[in-house]
């Protein structure tokens, strides 16, 4: 396959005619729900891909390497001819973190640090940081929340999360090796882990598909800015493409820049499968902030990237893939 022909300029993106080969592209974490879209995207823009995770992916157009991420400095050939790495692999969730901080830092914190220290001692260029848009701001002190919003987090998930970017500055000031950190919104869609509670368009559709109630933790006024995952892996990618200028700026959030309360998308839901969701309704919890919804601006202007699947399009998309999974499962 060809590489692509990305024909936006501007911004810093890899514009067509410049002589931009298509080479080997790390994913840690591509076996995961994001990474596995990235994968596909990166394979049909003509990247080699190496995925690099606990578990193997389900379908793997390239190298599997089976290995915990902490233990990357004992195997500096995973990253030769590496020209990129994706850093999307975190064990905890924002609702488990706070169980065991310790954990969180062990195993996601210090494991990313080792990821970043071996690839620079490989001479890897660039990393590519999945963050949390929902979780490393806190409490909004406005909306959209702009890239620039001071960021007190409320679980041990985002304040890990934090650190490691403020890690990857470090890296580039001391090691030069450069990167690009996308603060991504509640992601959802088809191929998500439905045994994590995450990403509530896929669960309510999928308590539906079950006939199970939804647990709603508050009044279902708390909003939240829901992008597909199809999306998220395309803003994964043109962040690859982009060279930011040393004094540039390498922090972007992507989300649908739109907020939908949770009372909002059970309408959504009905609507979209014909079925009315049973809910029940818990007492809020301290972690969860009544709004997020993101600022896109600044990755709309410098990476020429918006979302394309609205809400309705993809609750539909992620529906008709539950639907196939349900025939599977008979």
């Amino acid at each position: 396959m060809q590489p692509d022909r990305e024909t936006r300029g501007g911004g810093g993106v890899f514009p067509a005619g410049q002589g931009h080969q298509a080479g080997t592209v790390l994913v840690v974490g591509g076996s995961g729900f994001v990474g596995a879209h990235l994968v596909e995207v990166l394979k049909a823009h003509g990247h080699r891909v190496r995925i690099v995770d606990r578990q193997p992916p389900a379908i793997c157009g390239g190298d599997y390497v089976r290995l915990e991420m902490r233990d990357l400095p004992e195997h500096p050939e995973v990253f030769r001819g590496v020209e990129a790495v994706y850093h999307l692999a975190w064990s905890t969730i924002p609702q488990t973190s706070n169980l065991d901080p310790v954990v969180d830092i062990q195993e996601n914190l210090s494991g990313s640090v080792r990821l970043l220290e071996a690839g620079a001692a490989a001479g890897v260029r660039k990393v590519i940081f999945l963050s949390s848009g929902g979780t490393v701001y806190g409490l909004p002190q406005e909306i959209p929340i702009p890239e620039e919003h001071p960021c007190h987090p409320l679980c041990s998930y985002g304040i890990t999360k934090l650190a490691f970017e403020n890690y990857l500055e470090m890296y580039r000031l001391t090691r030069g090796q450069d990167y690009v950190i996308i603060r991504g919104s509640n992601a959802y869609g088809a191929g998500q882990d439905l045994a994590r509670p995450l990403g509530a368009p896929g669960v309510f559709l999928d308590r539906v598909r079950r006939g199970a109630d939804i647990e709603i933790w508050g009044d279902g006024r708390t909003v939240r800015d829901f992008l597909y995952v199809e999306d998220l892996a395309q803003a994964l990618y043109r962040s690859m493409r982009y060279q930011p200028p040393d004094k540039g700026v390498r922090l972007f959030n992507a989300g649908s820049g739109l907020g939908v309360s949770l009372a909002e998308l059970l309408e959504a839901v009905a609507a979209v499968t014909g079925q009315r969701p049973r809910v029940t309704y818990l007492p809020p919890r301290p972690l969860d902030v009544p709004i997020n919804i993101l600022d896109t601006r600044r990755i709309r202007a410098v990476l020429g990237w918006q979302p394309q699947i609205d809400l309705r399009e993809g609750l539909g998309r992620t529906w008709q893939w539950l639907q196939g999974r349900g025939d599977r499962e008979r």
